[in-house]
């Protein structure tokens, strides 16, 4: 069922979204109070929904178009080529509606659309990424909805990281120490302690922070 409601959604057309969008756009300007948190929620949704129907492939003229005149909202990331909402935007409307329904949301929504550029094995890259996203919800909502979610990424991301490339023999290759430490501590240290303030905080996640942090013991 849930494999069918993704392809669904996968098969909307792009004009189609785009009409979506722009109802969402207009209720978004006319809500007010509590309201406008929840038509802000869905007019991003919208917004996302947009992107992800844009090919990694040139984009054509409509698409263009599109992209162009809503420049200010989006961001490119190579190499992975995509379009994503733009991360600081999504931080500032959370700030925005942080006191109304639709905040715990929002927060998530920054989580999942993710940020531009790809980490291509270097460690301080991953906990960063992590501390930028994941943390930082956790931050905003230590007891969210989707607090969760947020361990399980972090589980399976730092398993990766810890389990897979700094096991390999290259393992300079992706963490030079001490010469990388700096940059992965940055990162690493206050996405410990975003977890550890979370409610239900995980041992497994604790654990596996811990584990990326010893590779750069006193620093």
């Amino acid at each position: 069922m849930v494999l069918l409601q993704v392809e669904a959604q996968e098969a909307v057309p792009f004009a189609q979204r785009v009409a979506e969008f722009e109802t969402r756009e207009a209720q978004r300007k006319s809500a007010t109070g509590n309201a406008r948190g929840a038509a802000t929620l869905e007019w991003l949704r919208a917004l996302r929904n947009v992107l992800q129907s844009i090919p990694n492939e040139p984009p054509a003229a409509a698409h263009q178009q599109w992209l162009q005149a809503h420049d200010e909202l989006i961001v490119y990331s190579e190499p992975a080529g995509q379009w994503l909402i733009g991360y600081q935007m999504l931080l500032d409307l959370h700030t925005q509606h942080v006191r109304g329904p639709a905040a715990d949301e929002i927060a998530w929504l920054t989580v999942i659309n993710g940020i531009p550029g790809e980490c291509e094995g270097y460690v301080p890259c991953y906990a960063n990424g992590l501390n930028m996203l994941d943390g930082e919800y956790l931050r905003r909502h230590p007891r969210g909805a989707h607090r969760t979610d947020a361990f399980d990424r972090i589980n399976e991301s730092l398993r990766n990281v810890v389990d897979d490339l700094l096991k390999r023999k290259e393992r300079d290759d992706y963490l030079s120490v001490p010469n990388d430490c700096a940059d992965l501590l940055a990162g690493a240290r206050p996405l410990r302690a975003a977890v550890a303030a979370a409610n239900g905080a995980r041992t497994e996640t604790m654990t596996l922070i811990g584990r990326l942090i010893a590779y750069c013991p006193n620093r």
